[in-house]
């Protein structure tokens, strides 16, 4: 069971599920979440600002991103840990680095209805994908210009996830297939799904069943 303690970087798009699927992931291993987002999200409404307000803040106030990233890369150390955050896996270097993609109009429905997002309450779908375009364009600058890196570069990421017809258990559960095999020396699956298989989910659950958790 020490073999599967390698971390995993959960970067994705605005409305993606990252931080449902960090949860089921969190559940099922039985690792530790860091949620880098959630962090940022008190840290607008501390600041009185929504969440693309904050972004636009922070172009002009890097030492909040810097707090931020120390902080990952030091968790980053340890083990057993999935990171909830758009740039741990820049971060985090030896970690199993996945990245999930939505289309914009999923992702504003997702947004739209997501009660927990105190700092992004919209009143309707055109707003709610302004403010993903608006924040999307401010962190791409932001990083770029930080740390002179692409967040959308496919190149980053071992897997890409489209989520846009996968609930986030199911999500969680072909990550886990994934992660299990790429820590073995006959991984040979594609980067890219925007389905999940049966096979790999009943797979996974069952590992899970003779482990009881990866911990």
């Amino acid at each position: 069971m020490d073999n599967y303690t390698k971390n995993i970087t959960l970067s994705g798009e605005l409305g993606s599920g990252k931080s449902s699927v960090a949860s089921e992931l969190g559940r099922a291993l039985g690792f530790e979440v860091i949620s880098v987002g959630a962090v940022q999200r008190r840290l607008a409404e501390k600041h009185n600002l929504d969440a693309a307000a904050f972004n636009k803040y922070m172009e002009t106030h890097p030492e909040l991103d810097i707090e931020c990233d120390k902080m990952v890369a030091e968790l980053g150390k340890g083990k057993k840990r999935i990171f909830d955050s758009r740039l741990a896996w820049h971060f985090v270097k030896d970690s199993y680095k996945v990245y999930l993609k939505v289309d914009e109009n999923i992702a504003a429905k997702r947004i739209l209805g997501d009660k927990k997002r105190i700092s992004e309450r919209f009143f309707a779908l055109k707003e709610a994908k302004a403010s993903i375009a608006e924040r999307r364009a401010s962190e791409l600058l932001r990083f770029k210009t930080q740390y002179n890196i692409m967040l959308d570069n496919d190149s980053n990421y071992d897997l890409i996830i489209h989520t846009d017809k996968i609930k986030p258990y199911d999500t969680a559960m072909l990550i886990v297939f994934l992660y299990i095999n790429h820590l073995t020396d006959n991984y040979d699956y594609p980067k890219y799904y925007r389905t999940v298989s049966e096979s790999f989910i009943s797979e996974a659950k069952e590992y899970l069943e003779i482990n009881e958790n990866i911990s």
